[in-house]
């Protein structure tokens, strides 16, 4: 039973990000076209498709951190892009190399071939 506390919050706001997150891993592995998929609202390309949405999510993780290169000759390195690759394109507008890597094992071999140092 809900709560008068919850009415009129979708299940979406009421269930963990952990819990969507594993119920999606376990959806994806289901043979569904991806346009099935977006019908049903459960998986569609995101916001970073949008030059204006990736610029904007990119500068504020830039304005949000301090690194030693930050003023130019930084890498950027994206680890699981996804299907927006516009933040890699708005890096490298900066950066002198920007890596991306959906492989998290991989990340740091990349680095190396690229004399980058992996914390």
């Amino acid at each position: 039973m809900v709560t008068s506390e919850c009415d009129g919050m979708a299940l979406r706001e009421l269930t963990p990000w952990y819990v969507r997150m594993a119920a999606k891993v376990v959806l994806s592995r289901i043979p569904v076209s991806y346009q099935a998929w977006r019908a049903l609202r459960l998986f569609s390309h995101g916001e970073m498709a949008k030059s204006a949405y990736a610029y904007g999510v990119f500068r504020q993780h830039f304005d949000a951190s301090t690194f030693p290169r930050k003023a130019g000759g930084f890498v950027a390195l994206e680890i699981g892009p996804g299907d927006g690759l516009l933040s890699a394109v708005i890096a490298a507008a900066g950066a002198t190399l920007a890596l991306l890597s959906s492989d998290p094992k991989r990340v740091a071999a990349l680095a190396r071939i690229f004399g980058v140092t992996c914390p």
